[in-house]
């Protein structure tokens, strides 16, 4: 069994430390969020609404979609298999270093800013 000391339990229960911590987390979050959030959301629909199954938007079957929309998801599918293959082979001719210096680092960029805009499109704000 942990005991703790009571000056301990003093440090932990200020709010200063609470709101240290709550700060990294935040941080951290929303590190997490602009970086690689967009590609969680659309691989592993991650903080979308809650289905009975496994939902995916590269999976043609997914409850996301139609059945009329099967032929687009999997154009769309054979487009992002087609764009990693390109990259992959950019990559073997040059480096993969320029690769992400061409191709990467801007596409982050984009999908920062595309993340920070629906992430503040979905923030209700009162109106002053």
């Amino acid at each position: 069994m942990v005991t703790l000391s009571p000056s301990l339990l003093c440090i932990l229960s200020t709010s200063s430390f609470l709101k240290r911590i709550n700060a990294i987390k935040a941080a951290f979050l929303l590190t997490i969020t602009l970086s690689i959030g967009w590609f969680l959301y659309l691989g592993f629909h991650i903080t979308g609404r809650k289905y009975p199954k496994w939902v995916s938007h590269f999976n043609p079957w997914s409850p996301l979609f139609s059945p009329r929309e099967v032929p687009l998801v999997l154009i769309s599918d054979v487009g992002i298999l087609a764009t990693v293959s390109l990259l992959a082979y950019l990559s073997y001719q040059y480096s993969f270093l320029w690769v992400v210096m061409v191709y990467g680092i801007p596409y982050l960029h984009c999908n920062f800013w595309y993340s920070a805009l629906i992430r503040l499109h979905s923030l209700s704000l009162q109106p002053l």
